[in-house]
């Protein structure tokens, strides 16, 4: 059991961290790109919009003309939208499928089910002869086609349902299949391959390539698709770590015990989307060096004694962290970002001395306390990047235990860090 005299309450750790977010919060979460809406009388603003990285078709959006006013639009009062290479949308209103395709939410035997509504459909690819839409909203996603013969849209439809007589038996009833192929018939590109492919296709992104075929040479690229891609980056940082010791030993209570901590840092991003370039995943190798010289003085009986110790730590860290840009402009951004730190710790000197006043001999204990070479640790980061280039930042590391398990005893480091890193392009 360990009996320790007191620990850094957790709730300091969250106060520093609400101090790191402070200036955070004072912004909100928007991420404006240049664009354009298509009013209903057909003007056409030019601006840039609250691109969100929709996973639903958005009902509504956020619209910054060039004199900086923001307005809302909707399927109300506009009849299209395009973010500048990331997506363009078009207003309909058309009917629209509801059955379900959960495993968990089958019906039993086919559901028509549809209703009418006004939506603003992403154009996915198009040509001379028909163009590829997207609706998805939180019941499934769907992909509707136009063709030039008519301006209706017509949704692709896909069932998937249970047998009326047996429930564990699932049909896919595969319905756009015959509507492709009669597509392909209608402009004349009804060749065997085509119709074998379209047979074989599943409902999702295969359908791009189908429709460019019926389209022929003229089928244009598909638009707003994400796109996933990696930095790599190099840094630089300081931080300021405390050593502290618990337990009824000489070191416990130690002053002197802070420390200014240089370090580099290298690593690279893994970016989902560098559309939307709001979340993304990274893997960080840095190195420092500390030295600490805690001393405290204490008293065995009527014996006055003061105890110092000398420890220098080498350090390899290995971070995998997760950030979020919590606000996204277009010159700077502010995220929030935690993950794992994960120390390797190398101890080029380890002594412990104590002097005793009586004129004793002092005691010189090598590699005492006895110190871990692996040990783990929480940061929480808060900072901002400045025109994709400069990335600095604010970290509260919480408390890693360094030390050996000892009766009585134990020690841990707590620092706060700051740091800049330089980040080369998207690749």
């Amino acid at each position: 059991m360990l009996f320790l005299k007191s620990k850094p309450s957790i709730k300091q750790g969250y106060k520093i961290l609400i101090l790191l977010l402070i200036p955070v919060f004072s912004f909100a979460q928007r991420n404006f790109k240049p664009g354009y809406v298509v009013t209903l009388s057909g003007d056409t603003l030019h601006g840039s919009i609250d691109y969100k990285n929709w996973e639903q078709n958005p009902k509504s959006i956020l619209f910054k003309n060039n004199a900086g006013n923001i307005d809302t639009y909707s399927t109300a009062n506009i009849r299209a939208l395009g973010v500048n290479n990331l997506g363009y949308y078009k207003r309909f209103i058309m009917p629209v499928s509801m059955d379900e395709i959960d495993i968990n939410h089958l019906s039993a035997g086919i559901d028509t089910t549809k209703i009418t509504d006004t939506v603003f459909l992403k154009i996915v690819t198009g040509g001379k002869n028909i163009t590829l839409y997207n609706y998805t909203d939180k019941l499934k996603a769907r992909y509707i086609v136009t063709d030039s013969k008519s301006a209706n849209p017509v949704e692709l439809l896909r069932y998937i349902f249970t047998d009326k007589t047996n429930r564990n038996q699932v049909i896919n009833n595969n319905y756009y299949r015959n509507q492709l192929s009669k597509y392909a018939e209608s402009y004349g590109v009804s060749t065997p391959s085509l119709i074998d492919q379209i047979q074989k296709s599943d409902y999702n992104y295969e359908l791009i390539e189908i429709v460019n075929k019926i389209n022929g040479d003229e089928a244009s690229k598909t638009t707003g698709q994400s796109k996933s891609g990696s930095r790599f980056f190099i840094g630089a940082n300081v931080s300021h770590e405390t050593l502290q010791y618990y337990g009824s030993v000489v070191l416990a209570g130690a002053k002197n015990n802070t420390a200014y901590v240089p370090g580099i840092s290298l690593g690279v991003d893994f970016i989902p989307n560098v559309n939307a370039d709001n979340l993304y995943l990274r893997g960080e190798l840095s190195f420092s060096t500390a030295t600490f010289n805690p001393t405290s003085s204490t008293s065995f009986g009527i014996v006055p004694s003061i105890s110092s110790q000398h420890l220098q730590q080498n350090a390899i860290i290995f971070t995998p962290q997760l950030f979020y840009n919590i606000y996204n402009g277009t010159t700077s951004k502010v995220f929030l970002a935690t993950g794992v730190k994960i120390n390797y710790f190398i101890y080029s000197s380890n002594v412990t001395t104590t002097h005793y006043f009586t004129g004793s001999d002092d005691l010189v204990r090598t590699n005492f306390p006895e110190m871990r070479n692996l040990a783990f640790q929480i940061p929480i980061k808060a900072g901002v990047t400045i025109n994709s280039k400069l990335l600095v930042y604010g970290e509260y590391g919480f408390q890693n235990y360094i030390t050996k398990y000892y009766e009585g005893l134990s020690g841990g480091i707590t620092g706060l860090q700051i740091g800049v890193n330089y980040l080369f392009n998207i690749k």
